[in-house]
């Protein structure tokens, strides 16, 4: 839980400081993930075959729809900021 917390926060940072337009509604989405991380993670002792499956599931789909779409709408954004970050330093 806490290694998917770091790496959503850190990815947010960038994300802000990159000044990308789509911030608020991309951290909305990973709240909902964490959430439902969070949960899982209590309950994880007493879950049921069914639940656990639902949340295999679960994981599957955020893995197509967030990080393979979700994620690659922040990419423009976040070269022009790397890119004017290298050109400051020149």
């Amino acid at each position: 839980t806490s290694y998917v917390q770091t790496h959503l926060r850190q990815e947010e940072m960038l994300m802000k400081a990159a000044g990308y337009a789509g911030f608020e509604a991309h951290k909305k989405l990973h709240d909902t993930f964490i959430l439902r991380i969070i949960e899982m993670d209590k309950n994880f002792e007493t879950v049921s075959l069914s639940d656990a499956i639902a949340f295999v599931k679960f994981l599957y789909d955020w893995i197509i729809r967030h990080i393979a779409h979700e994620d690659k709408l922040y990419v423009k954004s976040l070269a022009a900021y790397f890119v004017a970050l290298y050109n400051k330093g020149k």
